[in-house]
Formats: C-alpha cells, structure tokens, sequence
C-alpha cells in the first residue's frame, strides 16, 4: 500500500510525483541482494503520462482455431522486407533478441537525486524513529559516485544504512579479487580483518531471460538457459571449484513453435477445444459443430477405417527410439489419427457407428492395450460381447477425447522412458484414479441398441484433470529436450537431471488446468546437479558477483561487487548491445552496507 508521502516537482517540463510504495523487491535489488520475497519501501519519482501507455502484462498463447492454420502467427504491424540477393554471410551475424530483467511497472519508476532522497529518509525517521521494512530510494547517478540507490533500514536493535554505486563499463581485468578486498577493508576503515565471502556466477548456456516475454509467438527463443554457481571461498573472477553449489536454471515458454515437442502440443490444444464444447451445451447438441479443418467427406473417413481394419496386422516394428515415431502405432493410435479428421459432430457419430459396425461383423483378433472408454467398447465388440451402441452426439465427443488423451499419454511416457527409469505407478497414479470406466447394461446381449449409460454429458473434471496432467507431462518432455540440446552437460549429469524434472512435474499442484498454461505459458525449474563444469568451459560469465562481509567490534562491514554484462536499471541509458564487441568488459556496481548493532 502506498504511503502518503507525495510532493510534485518540474523537471524539463515534465511533472513527477514522489511516491513511496510498499512492494516486494524490484528485480534490481533482487539482483544484488538475492533476496527474493524481501518486502522494501520504495521510492520513485512517477510521471502520470506513463499511465497512456499501454503495457501487456501477460504472455499471449494462440490457441489454435480450426478455421486457421495452426502455424499462423498472431503478429501486428507490416514486416520490414529485405532483400539479401543471395548474401549467406548474412545468417552468421543473426543472434537471440536479448529481453531485459524489468517489469513493465519498474520501468515507471523515475530516480530522484540523491539530495532528495537523503532528505525523504530523514523526514521519515522524524515521523517514525524506526522503520520496520528496509527503505530503498532509487537515485539519479547524477553525483559524483554516480549513486542509483539509497537504503535505510532502522530496528530498536540495529541500524542499517547502503549505496549502491555504478562504476561504469569496465574491463574485467580492472577488477581483480585483490583490488575488491582493499576496498572492503577501506569501507570497514581497518587494515585487516576476517572476512566471509560469498561467490555467484552466472552463465547463460542458452537464450535469455524471458520473465517479460510478451508474445510467445513473435519470441526468437523457446527458453533459456543459466547454470549458476555459488562458493563461500576467496576465488577470483570466472574461478570454478568442484566443490561450489551448482545449479541449473531452466525457463521455457510452453507451445513455443520451436520446441522439439511442438506436435504434441497441438494435439493438447485440439483436446482443450474438445473440452470447449463439452462445456458449452449449444456446441455439443449440435450436429454442425465443427472440429476440424479436414478437406475429408464422411466417405473418405470411412474409407480410411475400412482399409485400417482390413490391413489390421501389417504393422511395421519400431527399432530404436526417435522423436519423430515416438513408439510403435497401435490399432487405437491409428482410429484416432482418423477420427480426429472429422469435420464436425455428425460426422464424428456416423464415423464411430460405421467403425462398431464393421468391428462387429469382422472375425478380428486385434490386441488393445489402452483403457480408455472406446478401447474397451471396440474389445466388446471384438469379442461378441456387446452390441453396436447407440451414441449421442457429446457421448461420440467424449470418446474421442478420451482416445487422443490415452494416446499423448502413451506418447509421453514412452518419451519420458527414454531419458530416465521411474516408477510407472508413482509417475502415472493421478491417471490412473483418473479413468473412467463404461457402464453398460450388465446382460450384455448381442444387439444394435447396446446403450452407452453415461449421462448426456459425463463428469467433466475428470477430462479437465487429464488434460492438466497432460500438460505437466508435456512441460516436463520440454525441459528434458531443452536440457538435452542447449545445456552441453555431460550425460551422467544429465540422467538425474531428468529424474528431478518428471517427479516435479507429477505433483498435481503445479498446473490445474490447462488453460492456466495457455494464459501463461513461461515455466520455470531449478535443478542442483553434480557438475557443470563441461558446459561452462571456456565460457565467461553473464554476471559474476562477490560479498565480502566483516564484523569489527558492534559494526557489520558488507561490500559487494556487481559484474553483469547487461544494464539492470531501466531508468539508466545505455546501450545494451554494446558488449557485442567488448567480451571482456561489463557494467560494474559496488554495494557498501554498514550495520550498526544499538546497543
């Protein structure tokens, strides 16, 4: 909640409000602190014209419509055109767009001087002699120190008072551990003393941050990858020790088009849009309802099912996995690569009909393994022990849905048996309390009017529960491929990496609901492993940053260098493509903290 502390100042003609706002840290001092659910009073200067602006607050996912194609992109504007007559060198100077640390509403808040944020401090202790959160004041770097934050923080037990400097564009080699330790023992005024350090080091493998992805679909990256390292031992810049803890950050942006699994999550989006109509009663009881965009007749689907179970034992074995052909097809997998093309409901019952019937008059022996409604339906059917049912039209959709569920079901447990041994019953339980059984009239009698009992519309939490959990299996198969081609980790490394993210991604609580994911698609997953020592080789670090800290009689010493290879500050112009041509150089920041105990 804000606080009333405001005032109005004129600076170029542009009018700022002084605002103080209670907030969790901004991503700045997040940066520095490491502190991520710090609560901090934050003040800012704030211009109101900024509110015109209009800012997207979430990441957009595209659902596919089955009028469209799903590779269509939701993109505004004209496109520049270039015409590079054939100039292949062209390619080798593309790179990832970069997306910079800050929120939207970060980029709102204006720094004041550092007088005036001196003054708002001590105004505010006049009113409160203690301050029971940390205040930060955001400053202009206008001074000679070129100060871009202020901070106080005042218990009945101690008093903590920091600045956080910019040093500038500095070559790495300006830094070295020996000339940090002799400001620290400047800052704490000794000579010498015991100091506590504490190491992080940062290396983007792959991409960049994408908490401010706007637009998945305009993104030039499907995620992103950062190791960080931590130490608490006195080593220099870009220094690996085996003994660190070793982390490895993974973010992706679910349904991006350059995933590895991308077909898979067009088949989550065609069950979401099942769901869609099993939900809306004037979709479901219409027999013009489309569900598809197939050229395909009603004759061509039956064509299709026809020749299916004529060829029924012509099957081709699978050797050795490929992602392309996740396993062999089985009969169920190949009715619902058929069925899936029906363009509209009426075509979905007649199909289904015309599959009992013909089902129900061969002499086939076809082995069925899945358990979803329709499988044990075509079994009965197989082996005389049930009639050709009659269907209503959400009924026929409710098998479907059903089939293409136990289908990517398959589909990802076979992948996810390729990267790691988990147990199938600890991985799969959730799916198997989930599947419902059909209920059909205990004689059994051999006629056309075997009735399908469900209730016109069957307990749809349960559709709405297995696509969650689909897309918990779908998100945890993507960050298995973008650990696999983008980490560069070792295979050993790899192995429990895998494990890590399957049972992560089998507790029910993470996603709910699958359009929860489509609202925001940008997951994120922190892995401890063994080693990273293989993919960081040869590799500087994207931000590297040293605390030391002292304890000389009732004072605490902290002094922090901050090395980091992009601006963190929205509210500071620089350009962030300058590294391009200074590998060795990076912005440089020095935090000084002094906490006095009261005695």
């Amino acid at each position: 909640m804000p606080i009333n502390e405001s005032s109005v100042c004129d600076e170029n003609s542009i009018e700022y409000e002084l605002r103080s706002t209670t907030m969790l840290s901004p991503s700045y001092l997040k940066e520095i602190l490491h502190q991520e659910q710090l609560q901090v009073l934050l003040v800012y200067l704030y211009n109101k014209t900024d509110d015109i602006i209009k800012i997207e607050t979430h990441s957009n996912n595209i659902r596919v419509k089955i009028e469209e194609n799903s590779t269509r992109s939701d993109v505004t504007g004209s496109p520049l055109k270039v015409d590079l007559k054939g100039d292949d060198s062209f390619g080798t100077c593309l790179k990832l767009k970069y997306y910079h640390p800050w929120t939207d509403s970060e980029a709102k808040y204006h720094p004041l001087s550092v007088e005036a944020s001196r003054e708002f401090m001590r105004n505010y202790l006049k009113k409160s002699n203690i301050t029971e959160i940390p205040i930060f004041a955001i400053c202009d770097g206008n001074n000679s120190l070129k100060t871009v934050i202020l901070g106080m923080h005042k218990t009945k037990d101690y008093l903590i008072t920091s600045t956080l400097n910019m040093l500038g564009f500095k070559h790495i080699e300006d830094f070295t551990l020996e000339k940090m330790e002799k400001c620290h023992y400047l800052n704490s005024r000794a000579k010498q003393s015991n100091i506590l350090y504490s190491i992080i080091s940062k290396y983007t493998i792959y991409g960049s941050f994408l908490q401010n992805v706007k637009n998945v679909n305009d993104c030039d990256q499907y995620g992103n990858v950062t190791v960080e390292i931590k130490n608490n031992n006195q080593c220099g810049f870009n220094k690996y020790e085996r003994s660190s803890e070793q982390k490895v950050l993974l973010q992706l942006l679910a349904g991006h088009h350059e995933s590895s699994v991308h077909f898979l999550w067009k088949q989550l989006l065609i069950l979401q849009q099942y769901i869609d109509i099993l939900l809306d009663p004037d979709k479901y009881q219409d027999h013009e309802t489309p569900l598809s965009n197939s050229q395909l007749d009603l004759q061509d689907i039956c064509f299709q099912i026809k020749e299916l179970t004529t060829d029924v034992c012509k099957y081709e074995h699978q050797g050795g996995f490929i992602l392309q052909n996740i396993r062999n097809m089985t009969f169920m997998d190949q009715i619902w690569e058929i069925l899936k093309q029906c363009e509209n409901l009426c075509m979905l019952r007649e199909s289904l009909t015309y599959l009992f019937e013909t089902l129900a008059e061969s002499n086939l022996t076809i082995p069925i393994t899945e358990r979803c409604s329709l499988a044990i339906l075509v079994t009965g059917l197989l082996e005389g022990k049930l009639g050709v049912p009659v269907l209503r039209y959400p009924q026929a959709m409710e098998f479907l849905f059903e089939l293409g569920a136990e289908k990517l079901k398959n589909d990802y447990e076979a992948i996810i048996r390729n990267f790691c041994a988990l147990s199938n019953n600890a991985l799969f339980a959730e799916w198997n309390d989930l599947h419902s059984q059909l209920n059909f009239q205990e004689n059994f009698q051999k006629v056309r009017n075997t009735i399908y009992s469900k209730s016109e519309v069957g307990d749809l939490r349960k559709h709405i529960a297995k696509l969650a959990f689909l897309s918990r299996l779908h998100i945890a198969v993507e960050m298995i491929y973008l650990l696999k081609n983008e980490s560069g980790m070792t295979e050993d490394v790899l192995v429990d990496a895998y494990k890590t993210i399957c049972k992560t991604y089998s507790d029910s609580k993470i996603i709910t609901d699958f359009t929860d994911l489509l609202a925001v698609p940008l997951c994120e997953i922190s892995l401890s492993v063994s080693s990273v020592e293989h993919c960081i080789k040869n590799t500087l670090p994207t931000s590297w940053q040293v605390q030391m800290v002292s304890k000389i009689k009732n004072t605490e010493f902290m002094t922090t260098f901050h090395l980091t290879k992009h601006q963190i500050f929205p509210f500071l112009d620089i350009d962030n493509d300058i590294n391009t041509y200074t590998e060795n150089f990076y912005y440089v920041y020095n935090y000084v903290q002094d906490k006095d105990i009261i005695q």
